[in-house]
This record gives structure tokens, sequence and C-alpha cells, in this order.
């Protein structure tokens, strides 16, 4: 109700004022989120959220009472082979690879919100420093702290977000990784915790598996400083890295993908409206779906256009090598 509210807000086409009034109505859609969750959560606390979920409770309950015993008697059986997949060694490639990507999607994950920074994270914005440091710190024991706490101004956040943007830059293309994932974790931190008004699932992602990234050895190779160790020939081109850090990724997108999967039922998802939704509405979806779709299906006709047989032929090969390319690594 509130995205579909903030879409009817948004859909007046900005005349006289241009590109202002858009932004005025991205302003008013963020402001009346903040304003309408505390009165719905009000409304809403002695509803039902999912009817249809509560049949399933007690069944999905002893199946996961059932999986934890099963992982637990596993662990104890196979200890020996447990704490040998924990702490083996293996190739640094895959980890690089997904360093590069991880690190470039980072950025494009912060700059998403380059028309709402200063209204978001500085005292211009929905909240100063001092208020929201009030309502996003944190309890007592878990504190989370950001610079943007202490200084506000919209020139202290753009060099905040230029010092984030260099050391994610140096984190992706392998120079001082170790010091300069540390810096990016640290600083994306900073501009997240400042104000979580417009979080989702993506904030939370992008932390727990930028820890991960910044605990494996990722600048192992493809990078500037295995460059420049190999030039110096002190080392091997690719040392072996512990498998620790990738080994907690894949559990953590396992649980990723079945937490996601178990809260996608419902008369809804059977009869396609949230897709629909979703592909129907441009402010809920990153990617603009549409016209990515419409932008590879060109791009397919174009492959084919001139010969279907050589066409699919070379898209078939293109596909083959990028397999092959990510079996190698």
């Amino acid at each position: 109700v509130i995205e579909l509210a903030g879409a009817a807000i948004m859909a007046s086409p900005p005349l006289a004022a241009g590109c202002a009034l858009a932004r005025k109505a991205r302003v008013v859609k963020v402001g009346f989120v903040v304003w309408s969750s505390a009165s719905l959560l009000a409304l809403a606390e002695d509803k039902v959220p999912n009817e249809a979920a509560l049949p399933l409770g007690p069944s999905m309950g002893w199946w996961l009472l059932f999986a934890a015993v099963c992982a637990v008697v596993m662990f104890i059986v196979q200890a020996d082979r447990w704490r040998r997949w924990w702490f083996a060694k293996e190739d640094p490639r895959s980890m690089a690879l997904f360093r590069i990507a991880f690190a470039f999607f980072t950025i494009c994950n912060i700059n998403g919100l380059w028309e709402l920074f200063e209204f978001l994270f500085t005292a211009d914005g929905i909240f100063s420093g001092d208020e929201a440091r009030a309502r996003f710190s944190g309890g007592s024991i878990f504190v989370r702290e950001s610079l943007l706490y202490h200084w506000d101004s919209p020139a202290a956040f753009w060099i905040h977000l230029t010092a984030f943007e260099c050391c994610a830059l140096c984190f992706m293309v392998g120079f001082r990784t170790r010091l300069t994932g540390v810096l990016t974790l640290v600083l994306m931190e900073s501009i997240l915790v400042r104000n979580q008004v417009f979080w989702e699932g993506t904030e939370l992602v992008y932390r727990v598996f930028l820890v991960y990234l910044v605990c494996a050895r990722s600048g192992h190779a493809y990078s500037v400083d295995n460059w420049l160790r190999g030039r110096r020939g002190a080392v091997p081109r690719h040392r072996p890295i512990p498998a620790w850090p990738r080994r907690l990724v894949i559990l953590q997108l396992a649980a990723l993908f079945v937490s996601t999967g178990l809260a996608k039922h419902g008369d809804s998802w059977v009869a396609g409206n949230a897709v629909y939704y979703m592909l129907s509405y441009e402010h809920l979806p990153r990617v603009p779906p549409v016209a990515l779709a419409s932008k590879l299906a060109t791009l397919n006709l174009e492959i084919g256009s001139t010969d279907l047989t050589g066409g699919s032929a070379s898209l078939l090969l293109l596909m083959s090598t990028l397999r092959s390319a990510v079996l190698a690594t």
C-alpha cells in the first residue's frame, strides 16, 4: 500500500518545474513512507500479516528442528572432514573475480541514491546528525556509529563519498587490497547507518558479503598487488588462500535463497501479481527490467537477423566460452 501510494504521488508528470518537480515527488514519497509506516504499524498490531502462512507454521517448525538435528549429527560424525572442508587451501582466482564484481556493484548501489544524497545524509535533508544518531545509532550494547553523525554538512558528505569511491575503486582493482577493503567497509557502513529510511534487503546483503570479502585474501590474483609481487619475483603467481571465507559466502547465499524462497508463497505469487507489479512500477526495481529485457531481445534479434543458424551458433559459442572461462577460474 505504501509503495502504491508513493507510485501515485510520483505519477504526476513534471510540467513547468521539470526535474525539480520530479525530485520533489521523490522527496514526498520518502516522507510519505516515513510518516505512514508508524501509523500503519499501529493500526496493524492485532491483524494477521499472512493468514495463509499460519497452517504452515507447525509443520515448518518441525522440519526446521529436524534439519537442525541432522546438521548437529553431521557435524559430530564428520568432524574431521568438516574441519578439512573449512580450513582447506584453494586457488585465489575465484575470490578475486568475486572481489572485482562485488566492488563494482557496491559502488553502483551507493551511487543509485545520487538524487537523494543531500536529502538522506546531510543536515539539509530529513535529519540532522544529532537527530539521526538518536534514531538509528542503536541501543547501549550494540551501537551503530557513523562519521556523518558528527559532520553532517553537505561538504562533509561529499568528502566522505569521494573517499568511499576512491577506496572502493582501489579495492576493485586490487591496490592495497586489505587496507582499502577495510576502508570501503567502514565508509559504506558510515553512509548506510546515517539514515535507514531507505533500507531494504539489498543493504543487508551488501554489508554481510563485504565482510566476508574483506576477510578473504582476494588480492592474491587479478590485482595490482599481485602484479607488483610478481614483478619482484619473490612469490608464486597465484598463492593458495584459505577457503573458509568462500565457504561462508556459499552458506550465506544458500540461507538467503532458502529464506526468500519460503517467503514467496501465497496467492499473489502463484497468480503472478507480485512479479507483475515489480515489472510495472519503475520505482520498485533498481534496474529497469523492461528496458533491460528490450535491449537484450534487440541484441538477440541483431545477432540472428543475418543468418539465424549462424547467429544462434555465435550466441551458443559465446555462452560456451563464458562458461569455460568461469570453470577455468
